[in-house]
């Protein structure tokens, strides 16, 4: 009974991590698609932009048109650039790193849980071992919020 209870205890927080990973994936291809989208929207407006400037130079209009118009171009296209390289591509990268490290600790887990139930006991020392790699985890994840907070 008591080796079941143990083992179950086990399995529940190997569940809880992987539903976490789920969670990690999603924010991973979210913002992913994100910096897609503002890549996109980047190229179509420079070359929109482009091609409306070089049709009014071309127009005899007041050459104050195309001059803003190549001025939008430039702070649209620098703009875009900005938030995809600054700001999306370091949640990319953020939830890349978490999704890395919680894959180590669910190998870390699995191996340790089967060499575990192997033997048919599950001792209270293996227990404790199981929940302090469960701590480690806790404590390299909660590192990285504060990393990314400041």
């Amino acid at each position: 009974m008591e080796l079941e209870i143990r083992q179950q205890h086990m399995i529940e927080k190997q569940e809880e991590l992987n539903e976490k990973l789920k969670h990690f994936n999603k924010g991973r291809k979210t913002w992913s698609r994100i910096d897609s989208v503002f890549k996109t929207l980047s190229v179509v407006l420079t070359v929109g932009t482009t091609v409306a400037t070089a049709v009014t130079g071309g127009l005899m209009v007041p050459v104050l048109i195309p001059t803003v118009l190549a001025t939008i171009t430039a702070i649209q296209t620098s703009s875009c650039g900005l938030i995809a390289i600054g700001y999306t591509s370091k949640q990319k990268s953020y939830y890349k790193k978490k999704t890395e490290i919680l894959n180590t600790y669910l190998n870390k887990l699995f191996i340790f849980f089967e060499r575990s139930r192997e033997d048919k006991n599950i001792t209270i020392e293996e227990l404790e071992e199981f929940n302090e790699i469960l701590d480690k985890f806790d404590k390299e994840i909660s590192v990285m919020k504060v990393k990314k907070n400041t």
